[in-house]
């Protein structure tokens, strides 16, 4: 099945002020409807600040009969590395240059270090990531992470594609 789809935003806070304010349970039920029904949407990315806020609103979107399942725990974002070894570095990740994303399910932890095994819906996706020349976090027990190969960035580099 294909999915179509719409993000819907909850809300994200800075300096004790979110931007989406009020914030009501049962409008975003209505919405949810109105994705539905109205955009003849299947699927709903929620995203936002705040745990509460994402739970509700995944939940109204379950009940809709939406698919609201994949989220990102982030891509450009600089940080150091956060090895699965749980060990300190002083390394820069990969999300510092925008060339690594990690993926989980909305309303749950990111996988993280699942060892050997690695959630169907990662799986599913190893396939197309490698196509276009990136690589799965799960040969570092990463199973969430996709980073862009350094043959990769060279070969972009190489075509003028870096700026």
């Amino acid at each position: 099945m294909r999915g179509q789809g719409i993000t819907f935003d909850t809300g994200f806070f800075s300096a004790g002020t979110s931007t989406r304010e009020p914030f009501d349970a049962e409008i975003v039920r209505r919405e949810m409807r109105i994705i539905r029904d109205d955009l003849h949407c299947n699927a709903v990315r929620v995203t936002g600040g705040d745990p509460d806020r994402l739970d509700i609103a995944a939940t109204h979107a379950a009940n809709a009969g939406l698919d609201a399942v994949l989220s990102t725990e982030g891509m450009l974002c600089v940080r150091r590395r956060k090895p699965t070894s749980g060990a300190v570095s002083k390394k820069l990740s990969n999300h510092s240059w925008g060339t690594a994303v990690d993926f989980n399910i909305v309303g749950f932890a990111a996988p993280g270090n699942t060892k050997q095994n690695v959630p169907k819906f990662i799986a599913t996706m190893v396939p197309f990531f490698n196509k276009e020349g990136w690589l799965s976090g799960i040969a570092f027990n990463d199973s969430m992470h996709f980073e862009v190969a350094d043959e990769t960035i060279k070969k972009w580099s190489k075509d003028g594609k870096l700026v």
